[in-house]
């Protein structure tokens, strides 16, 4: 829980990287559009955002199955 006071800077601490996030992605894919092209960046990020949609839905899909608890002796 956070206090009242500390509200504001919680936001603040939680909307940070989201803001953060583009310029520092700009700056790590630049030079792969300036070698390889456009068309190959795009390419790419689609690869890595399908990879992280499966990766995130086998979490899920397996997550929610739990264990069937040791037979009692």
């Amino acid at each position: 829980k956070v206090t009242k006071a500390q509200q504001g800077r919680a936001a603040g601490l939680v909307k940070t990287p989201h803001f953060l996030a583009m310029p520092i992605c700009v700056m790590l894919v630049q030079p792969f559009v300036k070698q390889y092209g456009e068309v190959i960046a795009m390419k790419a990020v689609a690869v890595i955002g399908l990879v992280m949609f499966v990766a995130m839905l086998v979490r899920m899909l397996t997550s929610g199955r739990a264990q069937a608890p040791a037979p009692a002796e």
